[in-house]
């Protein structure tokens, strides 16, 4: 099929170019411009199998392989969740203009594709910076990422906290925190481990909460993405469980609770 026959009928299905690119460029791995403008021909079955796929809403980043953030190629696969703009946009706006991880012990708990460690790490690189997950898969592609990025990021086996000896001046977490059966998500081919958290959404907070305090720093914080609906109920749980601790929330750019705060002190 003609790349800009493939153009066309992506176009028409709605995908934006960002997508486009990355299916031409990590699917089909042509480049886009180029393929279009000598109307290169793609082989017939790869582009009817990426298409049946597409169509069964399989994401474009894990045809491609990867997705690119802020400058960084950050691989992706059904192992690993696909960043999102509240997690990037957390980073590289609130951390970025707020904090110094300079010098300073970082952890990424459930580290996933590697993202928010691979962007601190690209913004601080003089921070010492750990990324933990329960999926060794997931920690695979995160590797593959640093490497790629020439980003030096250590990477650990652990079931949250349960497998982790050291403290750490800051801790950023993107936990599981679906309830178990809601029907409403979509992210039919993300690792459910990333995802869900009991019947409430709050087992994760809960197994965390409980040994945070002996792996922060006196002065230490910690960061937690939440679901905007469970902000109250995760909140209650930090109040509860916590003992000395400042809590506070940042609002992402639609005014929804996106992090809970934790400082130490």
């Amino acid at each position: 099929m003609k790349a800009r026959t493939i153009n066309k009928l992506l176009l028409k299905k709605g995908y934006i170019l960002a997508d486009i690119l990355l299916l031409f460029e990590g699917y089909l791995n042509g480049n886009y411009n180029l393929s279009l403008s000598e109307d290169i021909d793609f082989e017939d079955e790869r582009v009817e199998k990426m298409f049946y796929l597409l169509d069964k809403k399989y994401p474009p980043c894990y045809l491609s392989g990867y997705v690119l953030v802020r400058g960084l190629k950050v691989f992706v696969n059904e192992n690993t969740l696909i960043p999102r703009t509240e997690t990037t946009d957390f980073v590289t706006g609130y951390l970025k203009e707020n904090y110094d991880f300079n010098n300073k012990d970082v952890l990424d708990l459930c580290t996933g594709s590697g993202i928010i460690s691979l962007l601190i790490k690209r913004y601080f690189p003089q921070c010492n910076i750990c990324g933990s997950d329960i999926s060794l898969k997931a920690l695979d592609t995160a590797k593959r990422s640093a490497s790629f990025n020439s980003l030096d990021i250590d990477f650990i086996c652990s079931d949250f906290l349960n497998d982790i000896d050291k403290k750490f001046s800051f801790i950023i977490c993107n936990p599981p925190y679906i309830e178990s059966g809601n029907k409403e998500v979509d992210a039919d081919y993300e690792p459910e481990l990333a995802l869900f958290s009991g019947e409430d959404g709050l087992d994760s907070y809960r197994k965390i909460f409980s040994s945070l305090s002996s792996h922060l720093y006196d002065d230490g914080i910690a960061f937690f993405e939440i679901e905007t609906s469970n902000y109250q109920r995760v909140k209650e749980l930090a109040e509860n469980s916590l003992k000395n601790y400042r809590i506070d929330v940042y609002f992402d750019v639609e005014k929804k609770e996106r992090y809970l705060i934790l400082s130490r002190y």
